[in-house]
């Protein structure tokens, strides 16, 4: 471990797609103008919790997981990235009940430059 910052580097390409995923879809569910978690907290007007609502896609997604061959390695990453996708939109909608008004990762991409 000699350049700390060059291990970390698998992570930094992970979040950047990550980050790029998320964003496509916020524009793709047209939550450019309600914000981006106006879709994922739209579950509420079904009775829904939106929290559970995404660790529900969450199994769903590992179940797609636990059937797609070993040597599938692109489904497989495009699946554990859509895992990751919808912690994040979990996360963020805790977040912006209990410690922010808004968790906005346009609003901090937009602070930070383009990914």
């Amino acid at each position: 471990m000699n350049n700390p910052e060059a291990d970390q580097a698998p992570y930094g390409l992970f979040c950047g797609e990550l980050e790029r995923l998320l964003l496509r879809k916020s524009v793709y569910y047209g939550n450019e103008k309600d914000g981006p978690l106006s879709n994922a907290l739209s579950v509420e007007e079904f009775g829904l919790d939106p929290v559970m609502y995404q660790v529900i896609r969450i199994a769903e997604k590992i179940r797609r997981m636990s059937n797609l061959p070993s040597d599938e390695n692109e489904a497989r990453m495009e699946t554990m990235k859509d895992i990751a996708g919808h912690c994040a939109v979990a996360w963020c909608i805790i977040r912006s009940k209990e410690h922010e008004p808004k968790c906005d990762p346009m609003a901090t991409r937009k602070q930070r430059g383009p990914a």
